[in-house]
């Protein structure tokens, strides 16, 4: 489970990567990476999603 600066610091992630794809300068790039920054955005995404829908289940013995 995440704790709140884990939280805090993927969803500063998914801005700045989303500001970099955004901007003029990174289109202007002629580069071609493995993996695109649309999909590091959609795995900040998942990780957070999946966070949010984790609910620990108590166990009585």
């Amino acid at each position: 489970m995440l704790n709140q600066n884990q939280l805090r610091r993927l969803e500063a992630i998914d801005r700045w990567l989303r500001e970099i794809r955004d901007s003029e300068e990174f289109s202007q790039l002629e580069y071609s990476p493995d993996v695109m920054l649309g999909d590091a955005i959609q795995a900040v995404g998942v990780a957070n999603c999946k966070h949010k829908r984790f609910k620990p289940q108590t166990r009585r013995f």
